[in-house]
């Protein structure tokens, strides 16, 4: 897999099937072959980042528990990046 890079982290507000809002956690990712995308993995994967951590990188405010939940937000990255480059369209020069 191409090397990706991590934008943000960050919880955002939006609307359930129901049409209520509800919070969940935006993982916006890039890399040289797609432009960024997002991702929305379960908020229980994550803890709040450190005041150390934000002063380090403001863009990422939650980091996975523990390792597993590492393996599980980058597998989610690889089934989406998978995604995204069979639904890429076709490109072609300009006259």
């Amino acid at each position: 897999m191409p090397r990706v890079t991590i934008l943000s982290r960050e919880l955002i507000v939006r609307s359930n099937s129901a049409g209520q809002p509800e919070h969940v956690l935006a993982v916006i990712y890039s890399s040289t072959v797609i432009p960024p995308r997002t991702i929305y993995p379960p908020l229980f994967f994550y803890r709040n980042a450190t005041a150390e951590e934000l002063g380090a990188n403001p863009r990422i405010h939650y980091y996975p528990k523990d390792q597993d939940y590492q393996d599980k937000e980058l597998q989610a990255i690889r089934q989406d990046f998978d995604l995204a480059l069979s639904e890429v369209s076709p490109t072609f020069d300009l006259p």
